[in-house]
């Protein structure tokens, strides 16, 4: 049995603990698996439901919320620290069919806000530093728990019908173990988006795996750092160490790696 505070503050635990999971199970099951191996989550669930809500079918972040709060023990908040106390945030990215024998990331993965386009100083924290590495929300970018499911097929899905679909790969990341191409593209994207943002033309148009988009209703003016859907499906591969198959600009890993 898993103890809560030890899947929120010890790393080595917590991988045991997602280790410990059987994947490709609908995310209904895995919680249920989640709540037995930690009898302290599921008291804690229980005890804050009422607190937590997450029944939007045009949520975007609704099916990641769940996971923080039932997988996790994490009740939603709007704070920019890193979600878990060993510096990992926990993520949630959706793989759809692109054609009948591979999937690929459906979206990009949303980061975390870092601006407003209605007053360019709040995007001082970005241009004050000279590398990735120095940028104060660095850590937010490096590590985090992949959590890699399924697409339902329906574009306006409940709740439920996301909860039915599988849990594919939970995977940890940092991209400080990437190979270094992989790392100074990130790089060259970081100071791409820094001199958009010295010239105050903020756009997402050329940087090919972190990138600075929209974040939130349609004419908001908050940008967020994400990994391209591109990236995601290439991470996934490079820290599973399964192959990925690239055509033009389209990247997929064969579903039979996903059994």
């Amino acid at each position: 049995m898993f103890k809560l505070n030890d899947i929120q503050t010890n790393e080595e635990i917590c991988l045991l603990y997602l280790n410990s999971l059987e994947l490709n199970k609908s995310l209904k099951v895995v919680i249920k698996q989640a709540h037995e191996l930690c009898p302290e989550l599921k008291k804690f669930c229980e005890k804050n439901e009422n607190s937590f809500k997450a029944d939007k079918s045009k949520d975007k972040g609704g099916i990641g919320k769940i996971v923080e709060f039932k997988i996790f023990g994490q009740l939603p908040n709007c704070e920019q620290k890193c979600d878990l106390l060993f510096d990992r945030d926990i993520k949630t990215t959706t793989f759809k069919l692109c054609n009948k024998d591979n999937l690929n990331a459906k979206e990009r993965l949303t980061i975390t806000n870092v601006g407003k386009t209605e007053n360019y100083e709040t995007f001082n924290d970005i241009i004050n530093v000279n590398n990735l590495t120095d940028y104060k929300h660095y850590e937010k970018i490096r590590k985090g728990l992949l959590i890699v499911q399924e697409y339902s097929g329906i574009k306006y899905a409940t709740v439920e019908e996301k909860m039915d679909c599988n849990i594919l790969k939970i995977i940890p990341y940092d991209i400080e173990n990437l190979p270094k191409d992989y790392q100074s593209q990130i790089q060259k994207d970081f100071e791409d988006i820094q001199n958009k943002v010295r010239t105050k033309t903020v756009s997402q148009s050329g940087q090919k795996y972190l990138h600075i988009h929209p974040h939130g209703s349609k004419k908001s003016s908050t940008r967020a750092f994400g990994f391209t859907n591109k990236f995601v499906t290439i991470l996934v591969s490079l820290c599973c160490n399964i192959p990925i198959t690239q055509k033009g600009k389209s990247s997929f890993i064969n579903k039979i790696h996903f059994k």
